[in-house]
């Protein structure tokens, strides 16, 4: 994806001026790489260039030696918690387990309503869109502005945690979660309305906004790249269950991140006690990978 401005003159090619390098598309190219497509985009006030190029099937990649001695990592994905790993990542000169959660939709949201607003006010009913107020258009503007920008924010978290969990462990553990089902609306019918239509709402926005089935899918097709393989384990009671002991109950659960097992009386952190219980199921399921 090469981030470009673009003056389109209406009729014929437009030039287009390269924000940064194109070695990387040259590269693929001098490799023997094919180009089947180049997709304009815009988003936002930004335009983009992808370029698809088929290349020929490279080599299997092994994982390194550091990747082999790390092992398995376990990643629970959630709301509060972006995602927590059964094993610290290298992030800089720390050892982070729990990745705080950016939040990228609820801190631009206020701006976005904003100019929601505006633009809705400023519509002009039954007439063409291309006869609306320039106040309509500079409105529309920021809106598409303020959501491509969430949607690069969002994307750079995404594709910083995958690749550090691809590159640093063998194997990565996650749970199949089923995200369609998980956001599926509250609101029933009216004959049967839904209850706490609201609240399920806004869980459903923050399940989206940290993008479950994003992740899953940018760790899949980059650990191939890596030597890295992929496991995804059954997800019910992960959370539940004492790492220690393996004791499960729901009760055990004092707090959204506080783990405190009813039999054994061992406490940790909620999301990381399930990240390591992740781990160990997929190291039960195929213990040859681990």
């Amino acid at each position: 994806m090469i981030n470009q401005s673009v003056t389109h003159t209406g009729s014929g090619p437009s030039w287009c001026r390269l924000h940064r390098p194109a070695r990387r598309l040259a590269r693929l190219l001098a490799r023997g790489g094919e180009t089947k497509s180049v997709t304009l985009a815009r988003e936002g006030h930004w335009w983009f260039v992808s370029f698809n190029v088929r290349l020929p099937a490279p080599p299997s990649v092994r994982a390194t030696r550091r990747q082999r001695e790390s092992g398995t990592v376990g990643v629970d994905l959630g709301v509060a918690v972006f995602a927590a790993t059964s094993d610290p990542l290298a992030v800089g000169d720390d050892k982070v387990q729990l990745f705080a959660n950016p939040r990228h939709l609820d801190n631009a949201r206020r701006q976005l309503c904003k100019w929601q607003r505006r633009m809705s006010r400023r519509h002009a009913k039954g007439v063409p869109a291309h006869q609306q107020s320039q106040g309509l258009k500079e409105a529309r503007d920021q809106v598409a502005r303020l959501q491509g920008l969430v949607a690069a924010r969002r994307s750079s978290t995404q594709h910083l945690l995958t690749k550090r969990l691809v590159t640093q462990y063998a194997q990565v553990a996650l749970e199949d979660l089923r995200v369609r089902n998980m956001t599926r609306s509250a609101r029933g019918s009216v004959e049967a309305p839904g209850r706490n239509v609201a609240a399920k709402t806004g869980l459903n926005r923050a399940i989206l906004d940290v993008g479950f089935g994003e992740i899953r899918r940018q760790i899949e097709y980059k650990a191939p790249w890596h030597g890295t393989t992929v496991c995804v384990v059954n997800p019910a009671y992960t959370s539940q269950t004492c790492n220690r002991c393996g004791h499960t109950d729901a009760k055990s659960r004092r707090t959204r991140s506080l783990f405190v097992c009813t039999r054994c009386g061992h406490a940790t952190h909620a999301d990381t006690g399930a990240a390591v219980n992740i781990k160990r199921r997929t190291q039960s399921a195929a213990p040859e990978l681990a």
